[in-house]
């Protein structure tokens, strides 16, 4: 993971921590938001964006260690949180695509349209 998103993790985390904002939702929010940033720039199921799930949650797990009850809702959340991060990343590929057919589809049909026009306008000047 790069290292500045590592920091990044657990910035957010120690400043989480002395505000006293260290609950699983802000976790959550705080893995969701790194994985965001840096999982956009590789693809879906590459190594490198699996290597930075582990990393984010590794992360967590790392400054979560002497929270005690805290720390399976703490992982659960940093696990959470970069799910859907990866979800989110899916589902705007997947409308993005969504868009691109309509728009393929939108040209094709003004083709098959010009095509037909063309072919009846030969046929009137045949007959």
């Amino acid at each position: 993971m790069n290292k500045n998103v590592k920091e990044q993790i657990q910035l957010d985390l120690r400043q989480a921590q002395e505000t006293g904002q260290l609950k699983s939702e802000r976790i959550r929010e705080i893995v969701k938001s790194a994985v965001s940033q840096v999982g956009s720039e590789f693809q879906e199921g590459s190594h490198e964006l699996r290597n930075l799930v582990n990393d984010a949650v590794s992360t967590v797990v790392d400054n979560l260690q002497e929270k005690g009850s805290e720390f399976r809702e703490g992982v659960v959340a940093s696990i959470e949180g970069a799910m859907e991060a990866i979800s989110l990343k899916k589902h705007s590929d997947i409308v993005k695509t969504q868009t691109e057919i309509k728009q393929l589809q939108a040209q094709l049909d003004r083709e098959e349209e010009e095509l037909q026009a063309e072919i009846e306008g030969i046929l009137t000047k045949i007959v």
